[in-house]
């Protein structure tokens, strides 16, 4: 106690809070030790925040759980959970549903999933993706056989940047689409529709291209050389997702209630 207490820089007041839920937490049979226990209180603490009892007790016993299950580094996965606080307004609970829904699905099949939504939930929310669409895609990925996660995040980020740049060539691929997805354009370059909008409408037609060298071209134009690396059909088939099909409500708990 007298090293978590060094850790959080907390007084004799504070700690009485920290004691209690270290307790609880070891009590419950979480940890190899109290030691790692509070070790694991330190780090919920410094990457999500200060939480109240209650809320600190469940998320460091999910932040255990997954460490015993999935072998997840506790650090990086509270790190993840702390990334999807700060994007999308959630509370330490919900965004630890999420955390714990990636894992039971396959999104560390590389070994980097909290660390990639440490690195790029803010780039999806930013780019107008939700968080659910952000996990259906990165599951759909999966389940397609993508190299690791970084490839699909790097694939989103692409696009976003192509669809930003205003290059020559953005600009020659968008006027090979539909009439429709070309007005969407001018309304994006206006600020009128986010980059996540504009995926689904080039998705749309792409999906619909039955010249699959000109599809090919525009693909890696507009997603550069992930496009390539993936395949064009895979890409399509990971982007063509339905987000209501990720529900992760309950998910932590679920786990630690077992």
């Amino acid at each position: 106690f007298t090293k978590l207490q060094n850790q959080l820089g907390a007084s004799e007041g504070e700690m009485v809070k920290y004691q209690g839920v270290v307790k609880s937490v070891f009590n419950s049979g979480m940890g190899e030790d109290i030691g790692q226990v509070g070790d694991a209180v330190h780090q919920v603490t410094q990457n999500m925040g200060e939480l109240n009892e209650q809320e600190l007790e469940t998320v460091t016993k999910g932040a255990l759980m997954l460490s015993q299950t999935f072998d997840a580094d506790v650090n990086e996965s509270t790190r993840g959970a702390n990334a999807l606080m700060d994007a999308y307004g959630y509370t330490a609970e919900e965004a630890m549903d999420k955390v714990a829904w990636g894992f039971q699905n396959g999104l560390n099949f590389s070994g980097e999933f909290a660390d990639n939504l440490a690195e790029y939930a803010p780039l999806w929310e930013a780019n107008g993706y939700s968080s659910e669409q952000m996990f259906a895609i990165l599951q759909k990925g999966t389940e397609d056989g993508a190299y690791n996660l970084d490839y699909i995040n790097d694939l989103v980020k692409e696009f976003g940047i192509r669809m930003q740049d205003g290059s020559k060539g953005t600009s020659d691929a968008m006027a090979q689409l539909s009439t429709g997805t070309q007005d969407l354009f001018k309304q994006f370059q206006n600020g009128e529709l986010t980059v996540a909008e504009m995926q689904e409408a080039v998705v749309a037609d792409l999906m619909k291209m039955d010249d699959t060298v000109k599809r090919n071209e525009i693909g890696v134009a507009l997603f550069g050389s992930k496009w390539e690396d993936m395949s064009g059909e895979a890409v399509l088939a990971m982007l063509d997702v339905d987000e209501a099909l990720v529900n992760s409500e309950g998910t932590m708990n679920g786990m630690i209630s077992k």
